[in-house]
């Protein structure tokens, strides 16, 4: 956990088992506006080690209270979703299942660029009948063109953690690149990549995607039916509570995903009308 004390110093607790460790840093004093990005790592204590803006902020005690001079960065991190726009004539020609696969990635497009709660439970529930259903939506589209689709996602799984290193309660593993080195994979190995972990058991993106969309409201507001289920409830009852829907986001990032995935199909699509008689 990271917290702001009076006097200006970031606090980061550490918890494992039955015990905290608490590490303070020196002060901040932060210039202009935007801004930071900040990670943290700990060891086999439990001590921390912080860095803002690819700086390393010192203990509290290590510099006698000296501040660190933190410049914010003035723009947020560009976020490009794909546009999925399409000119009215050629949609009007499409069947019904060409302009439902479009109305839907760009029904995903719009609601992944919002981050609200709500927008993300009803994007899972769009991801589950893109890909997910029991007849999914971009296979039955897809029998005509034959697009080889592949997704990707950030080179290598997310590896565990040294032994010693104490595990934290729960953990969320990045999918999309964003610039990292990255990898194609097919539908099989996306669905069953590693997002989240809580209580040492893996999450999928088929798990988060079944829960969120079958459970939290995407598209069912219902029971729980497997232990997976249980587990994403019961998380994301417990950080709702204190104001962080978390899990959600994970949705945020599949989705840019499975955007960039699907944009050779719908390319496909349009082609077959545009300029057509």
């Amino acid at each position: 956990m990271i917290e702001v004390s009076p006097d200006a110093c970031l606090v980061v607790s550490v918890t494992a088992g039955e015990r905290t460790a608490v590490t303070k840093f020196q002060p901040l004093a932060v210039n202009g506006s935007g801004y930071a990005v900040l990670a943290f790592s700990w060891g086999a204590d439990g001590k921390a080690s912080l860095f803002i803006n690819g700086g390393q902020v010192q203990t509290f005690a290590a510099l006698e209270q000296r501040a660190f001079e933190l410049q914010l960065r003035p723009e947020p991190p560009s976020e490009n979703h794909p546009e999925v726009e399409v000119p009215a004539a050629a949609f009007a020609r499409m069947n019904r299942l060409e302009q439902l696969f479009l109305e839907t990635l760009r029904d995903l497009e719009q609601r992944i660029s919002r981050h609200s709660p709500y927008e993300l439970r009803r994007a899972a529930g769009l991801i589950r009948q893109l890909l997910l259903d029991e007849a999914p939506l971009t296979h039955q589209v897809n029998r005509e063109f034959r697009i080889q689709i592949r997704f990707s996602v950030m080179t290598g799984e997310a590896a565990a953690p040294p032994a010693d290193i104490p595990r934290p309660e729960f953990a969320l593993f990045s999918l999309s690149p964003d610039g990292q080195r990255s990898e194609p994979v097919n539908l099989d190995h996306f669905l069953s990549r590693k997002v989240l972990q809580m209580d040492e058991a893996d999450f999928s993106v088929r798990d988060v995607i079944r829960t969120i969309a079958n459970v939290l409201g995407g598209i069912h507001s219902g029971q729980p039916n497997t232990r997976e289920e249980e587990m994403l409830l019961r998380l994301e009852d417990q950080l709702r509570a204190h104001g962080s829907p978390m899990p959600l986001y994970v949705v945020h990032d599949i989705g840019k995903v499975v955007l960039q995935a699907l944009l050779p199909l719908a390319a496909a699509i349009q082609a077959k009308y545009i300029g057509a008689a």
